[in-house]
């Protein structure tokens, strides 16, 4: 399997899941990113095993069920990795933000 690219998505994606594990639409809420471009990134990031998802129990029934993600292990040494190599600028972008604030910045 191909290492996955550094983007700015999946770094948002990445911090947002390490600051606390959440789900899909929190995600693109925090981070001002679209719904398509978090799920689209977190099931890249899931399949190259550095997130993990797992669908919450018991089944709500007055809303759809969520699937909340974690950063793996593998996933975290893969962010150091990404931040040693990162010039840095896209260094920045691995920054966990406080609760409450955006992580995407102005683009680079």
């Amino acid at each position: 399997m191909r290492p996955l690219m550094l983007t700015r998505t999946r770094c948002a994606i990445v911090a947002e899941v390490l600051r606390e594990p959440t789900h899909g639409l929190a995600i693109s809420h925090r981070t001002g990113l679209s719904v398509s471009a978090v799920y689209t990134a977190l099931q890249a990031l899931e399949q190259a095993g550095l997130v993990a998802g797992e669908w919450e129990e018991p089944i709500p029934v007055d809303r759809p069920r969520r699937r909340t993600y974690q950063v793996t292990r593998e996933g975290r040494c893969e962010l150091a990795t990404w931040r040693a190599a990162a010039p840095p600028a896209r260094a920045a972008w691995l920054t966990v933000a406080p609760p409450a604030t955006g992580i995407l910045g102005p683009a680079l």
